[in-house]
């Protein structure tokens, strides 16, 4: 029984004297999970830390941090900032440029050489006759449209400044010119469509019975334009633009005729050059107002499909050149001509847009077409009718006896150079078509 009491004293003295160093590892209180211990004391006061510089709240205007700056705050007018109704819209400078090809469409029809007649055992089988058309009925041997005008290599370039929804732009590009040619070949055979030619280009092998006939082709084009864009609120997507547009088309054709003289020329003619060309070049100088279209539609963030149409309506300060000249370098004419007349310019385009994650720079590939109408186009100028004898007629029918002779011959060359010759046609229509690449981007 003593032994019992005795056991109990020690267990009380045990804990009386752990009692006071439990209180000095006594723990900090916890609302959840394990009680956590208290950082010891330091044995060596040195090495505690400065207490921080705290002051007092609560804190001044003058004393608070720097914020961001205004750039990150919306408009004091601004209705709220989380929809996208309202959204600040963006402005700066943007730039395009890219290649692009266009292809002009076809010359049309009408021959412009036939097979010679009696080679082909049709009446009349006479000698040809260089003042008169070849006989109808004559199988074609080369006309306008053996010629595909050629997909010609351009540049075009924007540059634009953007403020809200409405921008200002100028844009340009230039296709430069691809000749194509055509020939027909069938030695002593061929028969071209001139006739009443001037008569330092008389001659067989020259217009009758010729060897080859060859048709060359080639045009280029420039355009300018300067335009103002409107965001239509409206119709979300759809942009209106108004501006100026200015255009040089350039339309140029030949068409050489050669062959071999078998005929001796008469006394004083200097015949027996076997080869000519005819020459019409036409430039069309477009200035005109102009309004236009544009829809975009964004079905992914990465993608941007778009198409265009504008129309123009100016005036046209055309300019056309007709010239035959040998091959030994004698000119048989050289004719041009001015006109101002009323001409038009269409233009459409589809685009595909691939937009990068930032927003500032998009590949764009798309296809175009530009149409001229009211212009004078170099096909529709030709004139087969080389108007010799009106030149002698010219000259004066009192010196026809003596026409062959030396003198007379310069002054019928020089009264042949003052005929006005080739069509005068301003009503034509020249169509340009093709792909187009531009890369944009927006500073």
């Amino acid at each position: 029984m003593c032994r019992g009491w005795k056991g109990l004293a020690l267990l009380v003295g045990y804990g009386l004297l752990t009692l006071p160093v439990q209180a000095q590892l006594g723990t900090y209180p916890s609302p959840v999970g394990a009680a956590r211990m208290p950082v010891p004391i330091p044995a060596d006061p040195s090495s505690i830390p400065p207490a921080p510089n705290l002051v007092p709240g609560p804190i001044s205007p003058l004393a608070a941090p720097m914020g961001p700056d205004d750039s990150f705050s919306l408009p004091e007018n601004h209705s709220s900032a989380f929809q996208t109704e309202n959204y600040v819209q963006e402005s700066g400078v943007y730039l395009h440029v890219g290649p692009m090809a266009l292809q002009r469409n076809q010359l049309g029809a009408g021959d412009i050489a036939v097979n010679n007649a009696a080679v082909q055992g049709l009446p009349p089988h006479l000698l040809p006759n260089d003042f008169a058309p070849p006989p109808p009925g004559t199988a074609s041997a080369l006309n306008f449209n053996s010629v595909n005008p050629a997909l010609s290599m351009g540049i075009r370039g924007t540059v634009g400044y953007l403020w809200h929804d409405q921008a200002i732009e100028f844009s340009s590009f230039y296709v430069w010119q691809n000749n194509v040619t055509a020939t027909a070949n069938d030695p002593h055979s061929l028969d071209t469509l001139f006739y009443n030619p001037p008569y330092a280009f008389l001659g067989q092998g020259l217009y009758r019975l010729a060897d080859t006939v060859q048709l060359t082709q080639g045009s280029s084009l420039f355009n300018a334009e300067a335009n103002y864009r409107k965001l239509n609120t409206v119709f979300p997507g759809m942009e209106f633009l108004i501006g100026a547009r200015y255009v040089r088309q350039n339309d140029f054709l030949s068409i050489l005729s050669q062959g071999t003289s078998t005929i001796l020329p008469p006394p004083g003619l200097s015949i027996g050059q076997d080869a000519s060309i005819y020459k019409v070049i036409t430039h069309n100088n477009i200035v005109a107002p102009q309004m236009g279209l544009e829809y975009a539609y964004n079905p992914f963030a990465w993608l941007t499909l778009s198409c265009m149409g504008k129309g123009a309506w100016g005036v046209n300060y055309l300019t056309s050149e007709s010239n035959l000249t040998r091959n030994d370098g004698l000119i048989g004419f050289n004719s041009i001509r001015h006109a101002t007349v009323f001409s038009q310019i269409y233009e459409l385009g589809a685009f595909a847009d691939f937009n990068s994650p930032s927003g500032k720079m998009r590949l764009r590939l798309g296809y175009t077409s530009t149409w001229l109408c009211g212009v004078a186009d170099a096909p529709s100028q030709v004139n087969f009718n080389l108007l010799g004898a009106e030149a002698v007629r010219a000259f004066g029918q009192a010196n026809f006896n003596n026409v062959l002779s030396n003198g007379n011959l310069s002054q019928i060359n020089n009264a042949q150079g003052n005929i006005q010759h080739g069509r005068v046609n301003n009503d034509g229509t020249i169509l340009y078509f093709g792909p187009q690449i531009e890369l944009q981007f927006m500073f």
